[in-house]
């Protein structure tokens, strides 16, 4: 399966075709612009309309080239801060009446909202709201315990409940994140697990392979546990994509390249990478990292 049943499940009877128009939410500031630009790319194609509102900062050129040969797509940056940033709570008003102008001036027929809290936006369109994760299960998990008591949590709680509870359906990745989301806060009148992919024409399965290991995440993010890799040496050369100088330096030299002979095991860091430079780096052979960490 993968994000386009979201639309397929929940347009209240729509049929796919020019006549259908969905606005997607979305921000390039997190995975959510990955899972945004196959959902856009896979309806746009199909003959859907569709409308992409980015929130968090305007993304640079190399984010949005993808969108140059998207006939029909209608992008509309903006730089309205996200739920989860500081000070969320005095650009929501603004951002939220921006989308009910939005809405009413374009009439969509359904919303595909990558943000919580835009999920009780008072318009009578059909809402599909994407847990893609939150700062409350985030905490559980990684802390094992509950945020510590805050105004600002207290607002963000309140605020993705209201979304949740105010969506027509909620779509989640996965199995345990939807659970999460049921337990931190309420279960979801209605609800759907659907798994991300990517389209299989971005890799080429027949291109020769480097022995390496690839890690890619935030790094700033403990959840990811990328230090973990930096804390002894590996049989296989290692490389970390994301942003530089956000974790503990290792004991071992780093390199600028994942080419690196075995008898040198190194760790390379290497910042975001552009379209190209991930295609180059997709040719290193993955493996699971418990296979190179024992």
């Amino acid at each position: 399966m993968d994000a386009l049943q979201a639309e397929t499940r929940f347009s209240h009877g729509f049929r796919f075709g020019g006549s259908v128009h969905v606005l997607v939410t979305a921000d390039s500031l997190s995975g959510s612009w990955t899972y945004a630009r196959e959902l856009v790319t896979g309806l746009v194609t199909r003959g859907v309309r569709v409308t992409l509102v980015s929130f968090g900062q305007i993304p640079l050129p190399d984010q949005t080239s993808w969108m140059d040969h998207l006939h029909g797509l209608d992008y509309r940056p903006t730089a309205f801060r996200l739920e989860w940033m500081q000070e969320a709570e005095e650009d929501l008003p603004e951002s939220s009446a921006f989308l009910v102008t939005l809405i009413k001036e374009l009439r969509p027929d359904i919303l595909h909202l990558n943000h919580f809290c835009y999920g009780n936006l008072p318009v009578d369109v059909p809402r599909v709201v994407m847990a893609h994760g939150d700062l409350v299960t985030w905490t559980h998990a990684v802390h094992d315990r509950a945020p510590r008591p805050a105004r600002a949590f207290d607002w963000y709680r309140r605020t993705v409940l209201n979304g949740l509870m105010s969506a027509d359906a909620v779509v989640a990745p996965s199995a345990w994140m939807l659970e999460c989301i049921s337990s931190c806060y309420a279960r979801p009148r209605r609800s759907e697990v659907i798994y991300p992919g990517r389209n299989p024409i971005f890799f080429n399965p027949y291109v020769s392979k480097d022995d390496c290991v690839l890690a890619v995440g935030r790094l700033v993010d403990a959840s990811k546990q990328v230090f973990l890799l930096t804390q002894q040496q590996h049989p296989l050369p290692v490389c970390i994509v994301g942003a530089e100088h956000t974790v503990p330096l290792p004991r071992i030299p780093i390199r600028a390249d994942v080419r690196v002979a075995i008898e040198e095991t190194s760790v390379a860091i290497r910042g975001p990478q552009t379209d190209a430079q991930w295609h180059a780096l997709a040719r290193s052979r993955f493996l699971p990292l418990r296979d190179c960490c024992q």
